[in-house]
């Protein structure tokens, strides 16, 4: 039995334990679902051990991986430990703070949708709406021939700070407006 190291978001300065078998393949950076009290939580591991402080007896198991989202990196928690001391706050506290809302929760993240010319690697996806465009939008649009410069030529100045169109001609292009 190995013994994971968890950042929990409570207002308290350590790391707690549990314990996971082989099988469960966590590792840091991984989120893990937790007993914590009478509830369940979002943690981050942040390191992995062969024996803890605390007596194995009052030691409890891991509930879950969350693997739907990629494990966090090695920097990152480097980082979240610089924080957490310099802001002087809990590691838990500042891994949690520093987490999208969804990724703090124990729902799992939504499926990304694939489109038809999607790599067979999966490793780029093509943005894919949930909703129809309006009329105007799939005017614009069109079959992908209108390019960046007719998109601000269309847009006549307005102040809008910057456009990001994705997909179009040769890539991705940002153009300030304005």
């Amino acid at each position: 039995m190995r013994v994971l190291r968890v950042a929990l978001d409570v207002p308290v300065a350590k790391l707690f334990d549990y314990l996971t078998d082989d099988a469960t393949p966590a590792g840091p950076g991984d989120r893990v679902a937790v007993p914590f009290g009478a509830r369940e939580r979002v943690g981050v591991v942040v390191e992995v051990a062969d024996a803890s402080a605390v007596a194995a007896s009052r030691l409890k198991p891991v509930t879950r991986v969350l693997a739907d989202a990629p494990t966090l990196s090695a920097d990152w928690l480097e980082q979240m430990r610089f924080l957490s001391s310099y802001y002087q706050r809990p590691l838990g506290e500042t891994v949690a703070g520093a987490l999208p809302p969804r990724r703090r929760s124990l729902k799992p993240l939504p499926k990304r949708k694939k489109t038809a010319d999607a790599p067979a690697g999966g490793a780029a996806h093509r943005f894919v709406t949930q909703h129809e465009p309006n009329p105007a939008q799939a005017q614009a649009i069109g079959d992908g021939e209108i390019g960046p410069a007719e998109i601000a030529e269309q847009m006549q100045g307005r102040q809008v700070g910057a456009v990001l169109l994705a997909g179009l001609g040769d890539g991705a292009h940002a153009i300030p407006l304005g």
